[in-house]
């Protein structure tokens, strides 16, 4: 059985660990619109590429 989680952009950095540490095997970063290239005026942009480079879950 493959199992699976999710997380919005937003919520990535604050709770990527918890999904990884439950054992999924794929992450799915889930948006309306997800871009490499996001540029937020409010917060830290979550950076896609080095993010999923240093993950260890596909």
């Amino acid at each position: 059985m493959t199992v699976a989680g999710s997380l919005t952009p937003q919520r990535t950095q604050e709770h990527y660990k918890t999904v990884v540490a439950a054992g999924v095997d794929i992450f799915v970063i889930r948006g309306t619109t997800v871009s490499a290239e996001h540029v937020s005026k409010n917060h830290e942009p979550l950076n896609l590429k080095q993010f999923i480079y240093e993950l260890d879950v596909p």
